[in-house]
């Protein structure tokens, strides 16, 4: 795994660029700290997500409480995924996070081998919002190129995983 800074759509910033050589399995980035929960139980969760190559390219969040001395995963959700070389996703997710939840932590995923790029990741409480609802606007470009070609935005599932009987390989 290697993780770069790249040029961010807005200037004077940057974006996170995400290099995975593994084959077949995942490769994460995430926030160093873990993101204490206040009484809020619902989160947005925005960012833009490019895949180049990879199989496929994602936000993650997962949601933690005290055990044992140390946090442990209670579930998760994730963001609608870039699935074909060149696609691009504004990520637009508003989740409720389990009610034993304490803490979250923000991942940017890489699934297989190639690269992605997130850029404007933001996570904060969603006091507005009625329902969870996943969604997002999704765009098709190919990096520096002109013909870029808008694409029909597809319904989106929110997806918590509870953590019991969950397994990954992480690379």
């Amino acid at each position: 795994m290697e993780v770069t800074v790249d040029h961010a759509q807005l200037p004077g910033s940057r974006a996170l660029r995400v290099v995975s050589s593994s084959d077949g399995g995942l490769c994460r980035a995430a926030y160093e700290g873990d993101i204490l929960l206040g009484s809020e139980r619902r989160f947005r969760l925005e960012g833009y997500v490019l895949n180049q190559g990879a199989y496929a390219a994602g936000l993650l969040v997962e949601w933690l409480r005290f055990s044992g001395g140390g946090l442990v995963d209670v579930g998760r959700t994730y963001s609608e995924t870039a699935r074909q070389d060149g696609e691009a996703i504004d990520v637009d997710l508003v989740a409720a996070s389990p009610a034993s939840a304490s803490h979250a932590k923000v991942s940017c995923l890489v699934v297989g081998s190639g690269t992605a790029t997130f850029d404007r990741i933001s996570f904060s409480p969603d006091a507005a919002s009625g329902e969870p609802r996943g969604g997002g606007k999704k765009e098709r470009e190919k990096r520096g190129g002109s013909d870029a070609a808008e694409a029909k935005p597809r319904k989106i599932r929110e997806r918590t995983v509870p953590r019991a009987g969950l397994s990954s390989r992480r690379g």
